[in-house]
C-alpha cells in the first residue's frame, strides 16, 4: 500500500513539474507562490501537531526556497523501486 501511494506522489510531482517546465514566466511565478503555500500550510499543520518538539515555523523565505528547489528537481514519471520483491 505504501508503494502506492509513493508511486502515486510521484506521478503527481513529476506531472506538476512538467506543468512548470512548459509553464509562461508569470505563470511560473504563480505555480511558486502556490507551492510555497502548500509548503508553509502543511509545516503549519505539522507544527501544531508536534507542538511539544518546540521546532520553530518554516520562514516564508524558505518555503519559496523549497518550492523552487521542488520545481528544479527533474521530472520523472515513477520512483525507482528501493529494493527487489519476490
Amino acid at each position: 500500500m505504501s508503494e502506492r501511494i509513493e508511486d502515486t506522489l510521484a506521478r503527481i510531482n513529476a506531472y506538476e513539474r512538467e506543468q512548470f517546465a512548459r509553464a509562461s514566466l508569470e505563470e511560473q511565478q504563480d505555480m511558486l507562490q502556490r507551492k510555497a503555500w502548500e509548503i508553509t500550510s502543511a509545516d503549519q499543520e505539522m507544527s501544531e501537531k508536534v507542538a511539544g518538539w518546540g521546532a520553530p515555523p518554516i520562514s516564508p523565505e524558505t518555503a519559496v526556497q523549497q518550492a523552487q528547489d521542488f520545481f528544479s528537481q527533474p521530472h520523472q514519471g515513477t520512483r525507482q523501486p528501493t529494493s527487489t520483491q519476490r
